[in-house]
């Protein structure tokens, strides 16, 4: 079932917005998030201490992970 939210695109602003709530809280986690540079431009969590990747995709799942 997709969810409403998934089939519209989203403001840029509302992106910027949950994007600087998930480094606030990967950082408190022990964690980096930086936004992936090459295709498919997804997001990538870092261990903090030795840039480890983690785990990446959407900010929506990496918020997901990150409440896991």
């Amino acid at each position: 079932m997709v969810n409403d939210n998934e089939s519209r695109p989203r403001h840029p602003d509302s992106i910027a917005a949950q994007a600087r709530f998930l480094e606030a809280r990967a950082e408190r986690a022990g964690y980096r998030l930086v936004r992936n540079q090459q295709p498919p431009y997804g997001w990538i969590l870092l261990d903090a201490e030795d840039d480890e990747r983690i785990y990446s995709g959407s900010l929506e799942q990496i918020d997901a992970w990150l409440r896991s």
